[in-house]
């Protein structure tokens, strides 16, 4: 139940902020592997990481607050 809720929250963020967090935490790159893999810079990743991550908290502060 938990994982089917949190992917559901993933497939709500933007697809680049998605593929962030999937390559940082899921696959295990770190920031600078993950950049080489996106095409982006390292400052660019930190950035985006830290967006989706602000947004996937939100996504389950609204969870937590519907039940």
């Amino acid at each position: 139940e938990t994982r089917r809720e949190l992917d559901d929250m993933l497939r709500r963020l933007p697809p680049e902020q998605r593929e962030v967090l999937l390559l940082r935490f899921a696959v295990g790159l770190d920031t600078k592997e993950t950049a080489d893999v996106m095409g982006r810079r390292a400052n660019a990743i930190r950035q985006l990481q830290f967006r989706a991550l602000s947004n996937l908290r939100a996504l389950m502060q609204q969870e937590v607050g519907s039940r």
